[in-house]
């Protein structure tokens, strides 16, 4: 795992630090997301057991890491099967103290997929909680290769979960459901929200074997208007998907992404959570995109190899 140092005016492989190593297998990084509160924290995702798994590591003065605690399927309050090659930690997203997890490949039916809801708490621990299909707040019934939880995304009390879903007649048509946590306490709890599709009201395109949600990212898309930026094989670019069919924030193709393939969004906070206009969004790679809800601008990358970039802090006071 590397840091590369930047700004918003752009991010430079002239300055990099490892932050961490793994061994031969683990696949340390494949999934990253960073958890500025209560205390800073990096979600590292590797696949050093059977049902993969998520370090979290407390994150120190000028960046440096300490000591990571490493949880899966089975550690406290992570419910489920841990089944050879379950996904856990394939799949990253955070949001103040809300850390999502995925887990493709997990669920009570083979390969039907879970996310795990963390709400950390200082000393790296946390109150923890199970999404499947057919749970509280979840229509619908784990079935066989769903991979509900392959992609997941936050902002404040709102999660997206991507799942690989049939929508009718169309085998890997791809939904994202849209869920709010509750904080309780001691715990948490998942309210309904809405299911989002290719067909849904206002969401651009047609319905079809799109693999729609592969890539999602929460956001606000207009001054009063959550929704996310969402993309598949077969979407023809990012598009922008309101929460709620908003006339005044309809959803959208954004301007200057690339055509065709699934894109891979990364997040830097550049503003108060929840404002319009907060993200940069990471496209194919190779480019760095600002996003302000209608439109993308692209800058380049500066020969950063940034494929693995999932996690992007805002730099320390």
């Amino acid at each position: 795992v590397w840091a590369l140092w930047g700004s918003a005016n752009g991010i430079s492989a002239k300055r990099s630090t490892v932050l961490a190593r793994g061994r031969a297998g683990d696949l340390l990084g494949r999934a990253l997301a960073y958890v500025p509160g209560p205390e800073p924290v990096l979600a590292v995702g590797d696949q050093a057991s059977r049902a993969g798994g998520v370090r979290l590591y407390p994150v120190r003065a000028g960046g440096r890491l300490g000591t990571p605690r490493r949880i899966t399927i089975g550690s406290p309050g992570i419910v489920g099967q841990a089944v050879e090659d379950a996904g856990f930690g394939e799949s990253l997203a955070a949001s103040g103290d809300l850390l999502v997890i995925g887990a493709a490949d997990a669920g009570p039916v083979e390969f039907s997929g879970a996310a795990y809801v963390l709400q950390l708490r200082p000393g790296l621990r946390y109150w923890a909680t199970r999404v499947i299909q057919g749970s509280r707040g979840v229509p619908g019934r784990p079935q066989r290769l769903d991979a509900f939880g392959r992609s997941v995304s936050v902002l404040g009390d709102r999660v997206a979960i991507g799942s690989d879903d049939r929508v009718g007649r169309h085998e890997a048509a791809g939904t994202i459901q849209v869920v709010r946590v509750e904080r309780t306490g001691p715990g948490l709890r998942i309210h309904p929200g809405p299911r989002l599709t290719q067909a849904s009201p206002g969401v651009p395109g047609r319905l079809g074997a799109h693999d729609f949600g592969a890539e999602l990212l929460v956001t606000k898309l207009c001054a009063r208007t959550h929704g996310v930026i969402a993309a598949g094989s077969g979407t023809r670019g990012p598009l922008t998907v309101p929460f709620s069919n908003a006339t005044r924030c309809p959803g959208r193709r954004l301007d200057g992404a690339p055509h065709g393939g699934s894109q891979s969004f990364a997040v830097l906070r550049t503003r108060p959570s929840g404002t319009a206009g907060e993200e940069f969004v990471l496209v194919d790679g190779t480019t760095l995109v600002f996003s302000d809800g209608t439109s993308l601008t692209r800058t380049d990358l500066t020969g950063t190899p940034a494929d693995g970039l999932g996690a992007l802090a805002p730099p320390a006071a």
